[in-house]
């Protein structure tokens, strides 16, 4: 520990260098004036409850609200001192001063990663970062106009290194900008994981149905995240930078925390809809995610963000999957469709040919329609497969145990039968003696992006 007792004057300059991964610097403020402190290898890094690296000012309470990105920035306090900081570490993707009593009627200030962690929860007493609470404290929650103080039964906790997941779209945070719902809500940018419940029109909606890349965005290019959920006595929901959002809902994910005596979940998805049910028969309000009601509160959020001067990006958009076939027989041909018209793609089959692949556009539904949650890569989806010969007619079964690769699951429309290709699906074919003609019945539209336009309004095409 560092400290200094003697009155700092105005416009006067301390240099300040941390020694080693721990360190506390303590001074008695300046009572005549203001005063600016340099300081070089601050840590933002992964500590949940005790900062690294820290200044305590003595005898004084102060705040501040100071965020910034990279090694270098710089801090104002309440009381107008200022921290020139540079070095810094742990913190690239972003961070966030945080103050905190030191126990003695002065102020720690410290930095933290400011994704997920640094969130300030509504509690009887004022906002208070979600990972300075603990077990027993009191958090107001409620989902009408009454809120009610409810103990924290559980906190739990997990760090997610980004650049080794496998799919870290999956478990990245998504970012609500200030005032993205309404004026002043939330009242400071909120980050939390893509699966958390935001309660909207008295129903809860995962982040990630929401997002629109401009006021509601999934934060790319982070290395790591550490994410924070409140556990209550029972599902409610609280106040998280004043936006209404869900408490822990024990779905049988919480071996995705870090702090449980079971198996950690080694690379969890946060975008999974298995326990969906188990949500909505939980949930202390409506659990939705259907896009008859998601994509009104959708839209409504990204004309709002037009109106603030934030328009979502207008993206150009076709229904034309391009579909074809690659042929081997003995060389690779690329075989086009001679007929489409109404939902059937005729090809003609070259002699021989055992096996083809089912090309065509692919994306997820979410491209297109980012309320969607369906966010399998989708190629077309077909109602029929039929060879069609001179004097005979054969039908591939759509549930056939041989259409595998490039095959999503069989799915059910009433009594028929769906399935959607990934974009590249292989299709073994029978024994074929003659040139046939192969049908390709599709069951439904498909809607690609295909390029992007220049903002226009907040709608984008349906």
């Amino acid at each position: 520990m560092f400290e200094t007792t003697g009155t700092l004057f105005n416009s006067a300059t301390l240099h300040v260098s941390f020694l080693g991964s721990n360190g506390e610097f303590q001074v008695n403020t300046a009572t005549d004036g203001t005063v600016t402190f340099e300081t070089s290898g601050l840590n933002a890094g992964p500590s949940t409850t005790t900062p690294t690296n820290f200044f305590d000012f003595a005898g004084e309470s102060l705040t501040t609200t100071s965020k910034g990105t990279g090694t270098t920035g710089t801090v104002v306090l309440s009381n107008g001192d200022t921290l020139a900081l540079t070095g810094i570490t742990g913190g690239a993707g972003g961070w966030v001063a945080k103050t905190a009593s030191d126990g003695s009627g002065g102020t720690d200030v410290f930095l933290a990663v400011c994704f997920a962690a640094g969130t300030r929860i509504l509690t009887p007493l004022g906002e208070r970062a979600v990972e300075t609470l603990a077990e027993g404290d009191l958090v107001l929650a409620g989902a009408g106009d009454e809120l009610v103080a409810c103990p924290i039964k559980w906190l739990g906790y997990r760090r997610i290194d980004l650049t080794s997941h496998p799919r870290p779209t999956t478990v990245a945070p998504i970012c609500i900008m200030r005032s993205a719902i309404s004026d002043a809500i939330p009242h400071n940018d909120l980050c939390v994981s893509p699966d958390h419940g935001i309660l909207i029109d008295g129903k809860l909606i995962c982040a990630r149905q929401l997002v629109n890349d401009t006021t509601i965005r999934e934060v790319t290019g982070l290395a790591s995240v550490q994410y924070f959920h409140i556990e209550l006595d029972a599902h409610n929901i609280l106040l998280a930078e004043g936006l209404a959002a869900e408490s822990y809902l024990d779905t049988g994910n919480r071996s995705f925390f870090a702090n449980v005596d079971e198996p950690l979940l080694l690379h969890p998805d946060l975008t999974d809809e298995l326990d969906y049910p188990t949500r909505k028969a939980g949930s202390c309000v409506p659990f939705v995610w259907d896009e008859a009601t998601v994509r009104p509160i959708w839209q409504r959020l990204a004309d709002r963000a037009a109106a603030i001067g934030r328009p979502v990006q207008k993206r150009a958009t076709t229904t034309e999957p391009n579909l074809r076939l690659l042929a081997t027989c003995p060389e690779h041909r690329s075989v086009k469709p001679i007929q489409t018209d109404g939902g059937i793609a005729v090809f003609v089959l070259p002699r021989g040919v055992k096996e083809v692949r089912l090309v065509s556009r692919a994306q997820s539904a979410i491209e297109a329609r980012p309320w969607m949650e369906d966010r399998r890569k989708l190629g077309v989806r077909l109602k029929r497969i039929v060879l069609r010969g001179a004097a005979e007619l054969c039908e591939i079964p759509l549930d056939h145990p041989d259409l595998t690769t490039g095959w999503w699951a069989v799915e059910r429309d009433g009594g028929a039968m769906r399935r959607w290709t990934d974009g590249d699906a292989v299709l073994p074919l029978p024994a074929i003696d003659e040139n046939v003609a192969l049908e390709i019945h599709l069951a439904d539209e498909m809607t690609y992006v295909v390029e992007t336009e220049v903002p226009e309004t907040g709608r984008v095409a349906a």
